[in-house]
């Protein structure tokens, strides 16, 4: 296709560090040996890039033939990556170039004892429920969109205790050295829309987050040079009625329940304010096949909570006139959402990811979720695993019910086991021989889990201790470093054991 003629699409190296989606007419497939995916794509400096959102719509209008090609390359696309059909599929069609790429993430947050799918309300097209996603912003993006993925989660969900005058963050969201200028702008957006939330002014506090690792993988290429590093751990998600390859990943998030949710998108100098939704998670899963209206348990808008479905309606009127007056949708968006028959379905790339998710769930083998009757919870890094067996065996001597993953880990549901296990126990039992061994992911995300419970109330006599050595204390990670440590020597370590029997129930 010839793209000199437009004004929307332009070679790579022109239009780059802004909203960036390259137009490739070629990428491989192929099956892993754990039954996920691998894609391979290359692209130049003067690759045809999608640079403004407008762009989309004129490639779709350049395309021909698209509307007959659409459903035959989806077929194909849904058999190889929803139901691992086939070992390879090549995609190559000069005329009908795909979108790489965008980033999306699907939050699952446990408020109390439910858990929600959060998504966002979408009125243009596809309309419907959509997760946090957008496209790359810079060459780097582009490839390791994983990037991409991290960044639009803290750009749009803001979550906030108007009460207790808390802003939450998620760790590397968490100081200047690490905001970027479109969160600060959308917490002043906030600040002059509804001067009583004062988002801005209120304080950070940490909150627990943990990616779900995701069964396919990505091998890029840029110009002339060697493939980058693969990039793995997430779910590909291709979508050829939007010609959009994405790349997403599904985040845990747990929080206090009368937390605020807002959306932080910005769209040039306005505010989307976009409608959340709250859709409680075993209703939506048993509903995801046959239905193609879902409506949210709980939402959010304004900064308001909402528990009534009924207010839904009235919501999305005053959602749409605000974006009219806003002269952020045309008159051509109005009618094509009012012509739209299913509203409140969910987007393409949101039942996509939600079937893969559910998929690879059901592919785990059957068994009962641990009771979680445990006194204390052993968090350790992978490193650290034979020192954190013997404190294990020391307190199974002393008849204490301690969580350790090697040993009582039985259900393949890794997240909701360990979830299950820190709400149970009263005591929990950092083992480290190196401070950045308690900084890796799985242990800062049970750390901060059982801290947020001592913190909001759920836990009042809850204990955390340290065992550590080769270290001072004080380089802990937070939140460890607020509680006690108990040094040992590794020549004696009986003694140190000793001591930690004071500390555990």
């Amino acid at each position: 296709m010839d793209w000199s003629g437009s004004d929307l699409v332009g070679p790579f190296k022109r239009v780059q560090n802004r909203f960036l989606e390259v137009l490739v007419s070629h990428f491989v497939l192929k099956r892993k040996e754990d039954g996920g995916s691998e894609l391979s794509v290359h692209f130049t400096d003067n690759t045809p890039t999608v640079w403004t959102r407008r762009g989309k719509d004129a490639v779709e209008q350049m395309m021909p033939n698209f509307e007959s090609k659409w459903g035959a390359y989806q077929a194909k696309l849904d058999a190889f990556l929803l139901r691992g059909e086939g070992d390879v599929y090549e995609f190559f069609d000069p005329d009908f170039p795909f979108r790489y790429a965008s980033g999306g993430a699907l939050p699952i947050l446990k408020l109390g004892e439910e858990e929600y799918y959060c998504l966002f309300y979408r009125d243009v097209s596809p309309i419907g429920w959509n997760i946090a996603n957008g496209g790359c912003d810079t060459q780097n993006e582009l490839l390791n969109p994983v990037d991409t993925v991290e960044r639009e989660l803290r750009e749009e969900l803001l979550i906030v205790d108007p009460r207790r005058k808390k802003r939450y963050v998620f760790k590397s969201a968490a100081g200047k050295s690490f905001d970027r200028p479109e969160f600060e702008l959308a917490r002043r957006f906030w600040q002059e829309l509804y001067p009583g939330l004062d988002v801005a002014s209120f304080d950070e506090l940490m909150i627990p987050l943990k990616w779900i690792e995701g069964p396919d993988s990505l091998d890029v290429r840029f110009g002339e040079g060697p493939a980058e590093s693969p990039r793995d751990g997430f779910f590909l998600n291709i979508n050829a009625e939007d010609f959009g390859i994405e790349v997403d990943k599904i985040a845990r998030i747990s929080l206090d329940e009368d937390v605020t949710l807002l959306d932080g998108e910005v769209s040039g100098d306005i505010l989307i304010n976009r409608i959340v939704g709250l859709f409680e998670v075993k209703t939506l899963n048993r509903k995801i096949e046959g239905e193609t209206e879902f409506f949210p348990d709980r939402f959010f808008y304004g900064g308001r909570p909402y528990d009534d479905k009924e207010d839904l309606d009235p919501v999305i009127k005053r959602y749409l006139r605000a974006l009219v007056k806003g002269k952020r949708r045309t008159n051509e968006d109005t009618l094509t959402y009012n012509a739209k028959e299913t509203k409140f379905d969910l987007c393409p790339v949101t039942r996509r990811i939600l079937i893969r998710y559910l998929t690879l769930q059901a592919q785990k083998p059957k068994a009962a979720i641990e009771t979680g009757d445990f006194d204390v919870f052993i968090s350790f890094g992978i490193e650290d695993r034979d020192l954190a067996r013997k404190v294990f065996n020391h307190l199974q001597e002393k008849k204490i019910r301690a969580f350790f993953s090697e040993e009582t880990m039985t259900h393949p549901d890794f997240t909701r086991a360990i979830e299950k296990a820190l709400a149970s126990a009263n005591c929990f039992l950092a083992v480290g021989t190196k401070p950045q061994h308690l900084d890796k992911p799985w242990p800062q995300y049970e750390a901060r889990v059982f801290y947020y419970d001592i913190l909001h109330g759920r836990k009042p006599k809850g204990k955390v201790v340290s065992f550590i050595t080769g270290f001072n204390p004080v380089e802990l990670p937070l939140p460890l470093r607020l509680y006690h440590a108990i040094e040992y020597d590794l020549t004696n370590l009986e003694a140190a054991l000793k001591e930690l029997n004071k500390f555990v129930p």
